[in-house]
């Protein structure tokens, strides 16, 4: 065992370079790059001027370089398969010598060919070490891969798959009490893992792609969510009750009566994606309204999205009819929202048995206060007949109940036989 530091007394290459050896990764600094001939493609190739760091298998780390385009030949193609082949730069520790200032001729470029066949593999490290010479360091530049029979070597045949000169620390330290500093991501793939910590953007940060983050809900990406229009919540929504909930006062200023929610809830048979209306929405307190689809349960509430943009959501309602013996069967009673408005859409196929002369029933969202009324033409029955012209529905100024008439006049309905409205009706909320 021996303990050695450098600089200082008598040092050779190997106490010179070898913290290049140790905490540097062997590779390409700059420039090397490879084409097709300038002066004309043919069988051969230019390499640019440029250099990089070779590193032996004892850590003894070279730089080499090149002032000048090196042009290297390249084997002739094969009649009948592609090949490929590797651009290696390499030191000839043979011409290490203090007999030339800076070891002219040490540094050199090498091409070593795979073997032709219908799918060519590349050749082996060991091929390349070969072709080198053994102990001698060396790192890759560019693939060629050369069609069977072709005449020449173009650009387009040429794929750069050099490493490059870098740190061989996996960390950046960062902060004074910072000893250790922070692992660096691995990006081979294009995808940061950020596994644990809760990750905070700023003002100017740009968000874009289908897939952002890897990261893949319900079958969507979050990329998507966010293009339809959705905002991620910024903290904890929590239950309080079935159509109550608290969340940040960050979420909650955003949002308006009609803005859209969307949960995840796993009650017991699989995730299931819930969707809600805002009916009120102050300091950290949420009321909303899912109409007779959806519930808020006690289950925990994963994935809270909010927006008053998305494409809205049409649920159903199950409102109570007023002014009947029997109520009507049957039908249709739907609704959606939008910041500041609902509309609904009720078709009652079959008429209730009427014992008053008046008409009400639930609206799925109350109106604003003070908002002015709405009307719309109806197509309704009464006492068992069709209403010619038309009925009425109206609604407004803090409204819960949607009124209805059998003419635009406010005509009543008779206290008896049959009765039905159906009818498309949009209101402030």
């Amino acid at each position: 065992m021996a303990k050695k530091a450098s600089p200082g007394g008598a040092i050779d290459v190997e106490g010179i370079y070898k913290f290049l050896a140790l905490g540097t990764r062997s590779g390409l600094a700059s420039g090397l790059n490879v084409t097709q001939k300038a002066a004309g493609a043919d069988n051969s190739v230019d390499i640019s001027a440029g250099g990089g760091l070779a590193i032996t298998s004892d850590l003894k780390a070279y730089f080499g370089w090149s002032d000048a385009v090196i042009n290297k030949a390249v084997t002739a193609a094969d009649p009948s398969n592609p090949r490929k082949s590797i651009v290696v730069a390499y030191i000839d520790l043979s011409q290490i010598s203090a007999a030339t200032t800076n070891n002219t001729n040490a540094f050199d470029i090498k091409i070593v060919d795979g073997t032709p066949g219908a799918s060519p593999s590349d050749p082996s490290d060991a091929t390349i070490q070969s072709a080198v010479s053994a102990g001698n360091p060396w790192f890759k530049l560019v693939r060629i891969t050369l069609p069977a029979g072709a005449g020449s070597v173009v650009t387009a045949y040429l794929s750069d798959i050099a490493p490059r000169m870098v740190s061989a620390q996996p960390y950046i330290v960062g902060g004074a009490s910072n000893t250790k500093g922070h692992l660096v991501p691995n990006l081979t793939d294009d995808t940061v893992a950020l596994l644990n910590a809760t990750q905070t953007f700023g003002a100017n940060t740009t968000l874009s792609g289908s897939n952002l983050f890897g990261v893949n809900f319900n079958g969507q990406s979050w990329g998507t969510y966010i293009s339809q229009g959705w905002i991620p919540a910024s903290g904890t929504w929590t239950r309080v009750n079935n159509t109550t909930m608290t969340a940040p006062t960050a979420d909650v200023l955003r949002m308006v009566p009609g803005t859209q929610i969307m949960v995840t809830q796993n009650d017991g048979s699989g995730d299931v994606e819930k969707h809600f209306y805002v009916t009120s929405a102050s300091g950290t307190t949420v009321t909303f309204t899912g109409g007779s689809d959806f519930n808020l349960t006690t289950a925990t509430i994963t994935l809270p999205f909010f927006s008053n943009t998305a494409r809205s959501y049409v649920l159903n309602f199950t409102p109570t009819n007023f002014g009947f013996g029997v109520q009507p069967t049957g039908g249709v009673y739907r609704f959606s929202a939008r910041p500041g408005y609902c509309k609904c859409s009720v078709y009652q196929p079959n008429m209730g048995t009427s014992n008053a002369t008046t008409f009400t029933m639930d609206a799925p969202m109350a109106a604003k206060t003070g908002a002015p009324y709405v009307f719309a033409i109806t197509h309704c029955f009464n006492n068992g007949a069709i209403v010619s012209g038309g009925g009425q529905a109206n609604i407004g100024d803090g409204g819960t109940v949607i009124a209805l008439y059998t003419s635009m006049g406010d005509a009543t309905w008779t206290a008896s036989n049959g009765k039905s409205s159906s009818f498309s009706l949009e209101w402030q909320i």
